[in-house]
């Protein structure tokens, strides 16, 4: 057996060998400027949404946002409620049994949405 062995493993390390050599001479012949003149797939980026729209969805969604699994989603909507309440003229109520809730949800939503984009236009932003 140890005679098979020593006989089979010449002929495989010179196949590998060769094989790697094909594969460096390949390589070679390859100009690199061919690679860089490839276009880089562009990011796919989402949609942009409205503060209002994402206001409105913390409030009135079903499942709740803030019990989402998309951590992301819900880490990225926290604060952007939390930053829209920063833009509130006063104290919000909402009622949840009301007939017009989410009527309210998108009023309330609106107007911090309005006062913070007029703050980033003074700003230039």
């Amino acid at each position: 057996m140890n005679r098979a062995l020593n006989t089979r493993l010449p002929v495989v390390e010179t196949a590998l060998l060769k094989r790697k050599q094909i594969q460096a001479n390949t390589e070679e012949t390859q100009p690199p400027a061919a690679l860089e003149d490839q276009p880089k797939p562009k990011r796919r980026m989402k949609a942009a949404t409205n503060l209002s729209t994402t206001w409105y969805e913390w409030y009135t969604r079903m499942p709740r946002v803030w019990d989402s699994s998309d951590r992301h989603k819900k880490s990225e909507s926290r604060h952007v409620v939390a930053f829209m309440k920063l833009f509130l003229d006063g104290i919000f109520i909402l009622d949840d049994t009301s007939e017009d809730y989410k009527a309210q949800v998108l009023d309330v939503g609106t107007r911090p949405e309005a006062a913070l984009l007029r703050f980033l236009a003074s700003r230039g932003i």
